[in-house]
């Protein structure tokens, strides 16, 4: 069976000893699988969670094991931050003027940072719901974060 939607992203995590794949697709849906009920029969099983998080693509996800949840960040000018565990969004983090393209989890100081098509770097506390900071930059916009 097909995929529904186009996958945009991936991210591969571990909690605890249970493997996780996610992935954000092109109508805004975050999707995750257990990799043990994927087959190599070619059929797709049933997802973990599949949930609408973001009204355009998700550009860019990964989970953040300090605050054991998914981040999500989209063309919808938003960052989501969903509870894999409940399916639902636990903050949606609003500052961006443009589309957001990608983000990073800083471990030392546990706040996100995050760019796109704008000239703009936020960063965020991960429970507030407003950057607690904005840089701006001279040129275009960040196209990739790190890892």
């Amino acid at each position: 069976q097909d995929l529904k939607n186009a996958p945009i992203c991936i991210d591969y995590w571990n909690v605890k000893g249970e493997e996780f794949i996610g992935y954000g697709d092109d109508h805004g849906n975050l999707v995750v699988h257990k990799p043990s009920t994927l087959t190599l029969n070619f059929e797709s099983p049933t997802p973990l969670l599949s949930v609408d998080v973001h009204e355009d693509w998700i550009n860019m996800m990964r989970y953040i094991p300090d605050i054991d949840a998914v981040v999500t960040c989209s063309s919808d000018f938003t960052l989501r931050i969903t509870d894999v565990d409940r399916g639902k969004t636990k903050r949606i983090l609003t500052g961006h003027q443009k589309g957001v393209y990608c983000f990073d989890w800083c471990n030392d100081y546990k706040f996100l940072v995050s760019c796109g098509q704008e000239r703009y770097v936020h960063l965020w506390n991960p429970y507030m719901k407003k950057p607690m900071a904005t840089l701006l930059g001279p040129f275009a916009g960040c196209t990739s974060g790190g890892q």
